[in-house]
């Protein structure tokens, strides 16, 4: 698996902007980055009740935004 994404994410109060180009590297990280509060937060959105806009569709509020083309474009943690 491929993943292709500029992840800015702070780790132990430092900031890191870091291509994220293999998926063993973001699983090695996984919960640090994606903390239990955002990942409960996004299994507990109902994508019926998704805002639109013209700057994408959130998911939540606002956990996830999603671009015209139907893929992720924000991850907001």
């Amino acid at each position: 698996m491929a993943i292709k994404m500029l992840l800015h994410h702070c780790l132990s109060n430092k900031s890191y902007n870091q291509q994220k180009n293999k998926a063993n590297e973001l699983i090695k990280n996984y919960d640090a980055i994606f903390l239990k509060s955002f990942v409960e937060a996004i299994s507990n959105a109902i994508p019926h009740n998704m805002f639109a806009r013209d700057q994408g569709i959130m998911l939540g509020n606002g956990e996830v935004w999603f671009g015209s083309n139907g893929k992720v474009i924000a991850l907001n943690n």
